[in-house]
């Protein structure tokens, strides 16, 4: 029977002995009892005792028997410290392979870690790379920018422009005048010359074309420049000279003489130039046209073969293939091919009052094409005129190897339904010879 007999605040300690209680006597019908009394007259009235230990911290037990309480105590005591040494060293097993485990991945994880600052310290040395190199080349296009600036612009409009401006700073600084109004009067020789030349002001011209219309007038504005510093020239080359006895005015005897003079040089110069300026315009009219003459028979076959391309589809477009033949022939006029080609589509469309006189143009420049003589017969048929269109039918025949051929080809070919049509090539079949 089972009690407690000792216990503390850890350990929890029962005994028990192996007498049986009621409820075995009462399921074996009371041998347990005659069997237990049986063993106390062998071995004696005690004959043993279980221990039970319990640990409360470690929720350990263990149960030893004895023949003594002390004894059974003491080998429960034995076998539970025996249990709860290995569970305290499965317990730190467990610990260190769980310690283990964190270190090799804390271990693994540092090289992503590097890995991720690395790539995040290229990235950031690829972005200033590039943003360097952009920063380099805004740096660079500035400077090509100033330079073309000052040697496209500025600088041939500072030779064109001497003149005037030498002009203007005589005048501000009257002492400085010796100097700068004869440089006006070689500004103005430059302009002039470089003008004709194709110098600063081709180049001018040429990078800056929004300009190009007012280079005449800056030509005349320096020429006019060169003529007052000229007179400026001559009168204070007069008055040091021959000194006037008295005050006067600007328009005494000897000034009006080299206005005059000066005057009949600009107007001269004036001429010339414009002169000069007519006839390059012819010159550069002559060579445009000479170019389209050239280069419009080219366009013309061009555009020609277009329509043809469009009338060999599966469904031709005789209106777009009508408007691209006219544009052949106007680029073109004597284009026979153009011309035999617009007649037929006219013919298609069935405006044949158009068709017959071009078709005719043909005929006459080109007597011997067959398809063209052919075109116009049926034309002509479809206007009402049977017998010229059997004239021009017998034509197409008679240009072949042999009348046969050709009638056979003229039966083939022709075959509209038209009365007036049909008439025509059966006048030609019988009639041609």
């Amino acid at each position: 029977m089972p009690y407690t007999d000792q216990s503390d605040t850890r350990y929890r300690i029962e005994f028990s002995t192996d007498e049986p209680g009621a409820l075995e006597a009462l399921l074996t019908g009371g041998i347990s009892i005659v069997a237990n009394e049986a063993l106390k007259t062998v071995l004696g009235d005690e004959h043993g005792w279980y221990c039970k230990i319990t640990d409360s911290v470690t929720d350990l037990s263990e149960c030893c028997w004895g023949p003594t309480k002390g004894e059974a105590q003491e080998k429960t005591f034995r076998a539970l410290k025996g249990k709860t040494d290995e569970l305290i060293e499965n317990q730190e097993r467990t610990q260190a392979r769980q310690r283990h485990a964190l270190q090799q991945q804390h271990e693994s994880q540092q090289p992503k870690y590097r890995s991720d600052a690395d790539d995040s310290s290229g990235a950031g040395c690829i972005v200033k790379l590039v943003v360097g190199l952009i920063v380099v080349a805004a740096i660079v296009w500035i400077v090509l920018a100033i330079v073309w600036v000052v040697f496209a612009v500025a600088i041939p409009l500072l030779v064109i422009d001497i003149a005037a401006i030498a002009l203007v700073a005589g005048l501000i600084r009257k002492e400085l005048g010796r100097f700068l109004l004869p440089l006006s009067v070689a500004g103005a020789l430059l302009v002039v010359a470089d003008y004709n030349q194709g110098w600063f002001t081709k180049a001018l011209a040429t990078n800056v074309p929004f300009l190009a219309g007012m280079i005449p007038v800056l030509l005349y504005i320096n020429v006019l420049a060169g003529l007052i510093a000229a007179y400026l020239l001559i009168k204070t080359f007069m008055d040091k000279r021959s000194p006037p006895s008295e005050p006067a005015g600007e328009f005494t005897r000897r000034n009006l003489i080299a206005m005059g003079c000066l005057l009949l040089v600009g107007a001269l110069t004036v001429g010339f130039q414009v002169r000069v300026d007519s006839q390059r315009r012819q010159a550069r009219q002559s060579i445009a046209a000479a170019n389209s003459v050239i280069e419009n028979p080219v366009q013309s076959k061009r555009l020609n073969a277009e329509g043809l391309r469009i009338l060999s589809a599966a469904r031709p477009d005789f209106n777009a293939a009508k408007r691209v033949f006219e544009q052949a022939v106007q680029l073109e006029p004597n284009n026979v091919e153009a011309l035999n080609n617009l007649g037929y589509v006219y013919g298609k469309l069935g405006d044949y009052r158009s068709a017959e006189p071009i078709l005719i143009k043909v005929v006459e420049m080109a007597p011997t094409r067959k398809v063209t003589q052919g075109n116009l017969g049926e034309v002509e048929a479809k206007l009402g005129k049977t017998q010229d269109a059997a004239n021009h039918f017998c034509q197409y025949v008679r240009l072949f190897s042999s009348l046969e051929r050709g009638k056979s080809l003229l039966a083939r070919t022709f075959t509209d339904p038209d009365p007036n049509v049909q008439a025509a090539v059966s006048s030609t079949l019988a009639n041609c010879n």
